[in-house]
């Protein structure tokens, strides 16, 4: 039996690790369909209907400290009934809009669904979660086709716009010690993949740490722990390392970006 299962882990693993490929398309080959480029092109015009401005993120390559910054991102929230969506606009060197991913949360940071405009990656979609947040329902438009799929879930689901406000909503907890398992929300996967929040010692003076770790060690073989450094005392978010939606070009191809993000602007309430 034990054999039998290492198998299939082992088969699981090189699935997974494989279906990275999938990420490393031309940018040439990037189309997307007419509506989502319409949404793009109206918040390069005017972002304010994203909602108020909550933070800006610079972002550089992890791998090369004080390298030149690659893209930037504002955080824009509005509040709706009961909750909030909160969108990041991720836009290149030349202030062009390449993404924008949204999430609707409760006002206890349940995720109530998500959605994704991609020009690098050339697709759009949405999630969305169940009333009780046991099950997630995706939908993809890629390449001129549309996929879909149902997920059932184990634990509370978390995007990039929402993973953050996900941590100070259980700030005593993570801070006293717990752990606490998250999923997040891949949609290009069609699926989420299960994470692990913890606190984590050697933070500098006034700093809390925070690491969101992989649960699953064929996904630690690609993907490196995240790391989100919060001020302690107004618990703003001040630093970011680890992986992020928008992708590097190398030798005409895009890949993953490991990356470093600083927020040197702040609203004075994060939200």
């Amino acid at each position: 039996m034990a054999t039998l299962t290492s198998s299939i882990t082992a088969r699981r693993a090189t699935r997974w690790l494989a279906g990275l490929a999938t990420l490393l398309v031309p940018a040439a080959q990037a189309t997307l369909p007419p509506a989502a480029e319409a949404r793009l092109q109206a918040l390069q015009q005017s972002p304010e209907p994203a909602g108020a401005w909550v933070y800006d993120g610079v972002v550089q390559a992890l791998a090369e400290p004080g390298g030149p910054v690659l893209f930037s991102y504002q955080r824009r929230v509005q509040a709706v009934d009961g909750g909030l969506v909160a969108s990041h606009l991720t836009r290149d060197r030349q202030g062009q809009v390449l993404i924008v991913e949204s999430a609707s949360v409760s006002a206890d940071y349940r995720l109530r669904g998500f959605e994704a405009v991609n020009r690098q990656l050339g697709h759009s979609g949405s999630v969305q979660a169940s009333a009780d947040g046991r099950e997630l329902r995706y939908r993809l438009v890629e390449g001129g086709r549309e996929r879909s799929a149902t997920e059932a879930i184990d634990a509370p689901a978390v995007t990039g716009p929402s993973l953050f406000g996900h941590i100070l909503r259980h700030w005593d907890a993570l801070s006293a010690g717990q752990a606490q398992a998250v999923r997040l929300v891949v949609l290009s996967r069609l699926e989420s993949i299960p994470f692990e929040i913890r606190r984590a010692d050697g933070a500098g003076p006034g700093r809390r740490v925070f690491t969101v770790t992989p649960a699953n060690w064929w996904i630690r073989l690609a993907v490196k722990p995240l790391r989100v450094e919060f001020d302690e005392a107004t618990r703003q978010v001040q630093r970011y390392e680890g992986r992020v939606p928008p992708m590097q070009r190398v030798d005409g191809r895009l890949e993953p970006l490991d990356a470093r993000v600083d927020y040197p602007r702040h609203a004075s309430i994060y939200r």
